[in-house]
């Protein structure tokens, strides 16, 4: 039976790489310190540079301190940015009408007048001509939606009148009246005028 090379145990395997990770320092630890005693005079060079310009070089920066201060930076600029552009509601919705404002101002609420009576006038305009755009998302669906089917007859066209050719579901003609002759096809068909039950 064949062996596997490898171990298939975890705790060997982390084992083995915390072995392999302790000669990597081991040996990082050891080059840098040849270095350093074998390169003194290169060692004493470094020192004078660093000296003339000013030490350590660069400040260190925290990255967590870095994170947060720039996290509050962007937040003022937005709070900032939302307190410009911010619209109030009166500049989202239309003024009313001069008689219904008039509505608020007559009686009380308790006897169906004054806000009550404002409120349910107001209530029956539909959004489009309360505010100037969707204030909700679920406006979008159907917004100004009768200026898309607005049927306008053309001024020079033709157009003529459909009356008696209209059905219901059923087949069954819908009652016409008494002088007019059924359509064409249509003389046998059952109309409530020749039955007496209607």
């Amino acid at each position: 039976m064949a062996c596997r090379s490898y171990p298939a145990d975890t705790r060997l395997q982390s084992f083995f790489a915390e072995g392999y990770e302790r000669e990597r320092d081991a040996r990082m630890k050891y080059y840098l310190e040849t270095k350093r005693g074998a390169g003194g005079a290169k060692d004493q060079s470094e020192m004078q540079i660093r000296g003339t310009f000013g030490g350590k070089g660069l400040p260190q920066i925290d990255p967590r301190q870095f994170a947060i201060a720039k996290f509050k930076k962007e937040k003022e600029e937005l709070e900032k940015y939302v307190a410009e552009n911010r619209l109030d509601a009166s500049q989202m919705m239309y003024k009313p009408r001069e008689q219904v404002k008039g509505l608020l101002y007559e009686g009380f609420s308790k006897e169906g007048k004054g806000r009550a009576s404002y409120l349910k006038e107001r209530k029956l305009q539909i959004p489009e001509k309360k505010y100037e755009f969707p204030v909700t998302s679920s406006w979008n669906y159907g917004w100004k939606l009768d200026e898309c089917f607005a049927l306008k007859r053309p001024t020079h066209a033709r157009s003529s009148m459909i009356r008696d050719n209209f059905f219901t579901r059923n087949g069954i003609p819908t009652m016409r009246e008494p002088n007019v002759p059924p359509p064409h096809g249509m003389e046998r068909s059952v109309t409530c005028a020749n039955i007496n039950m209607c």
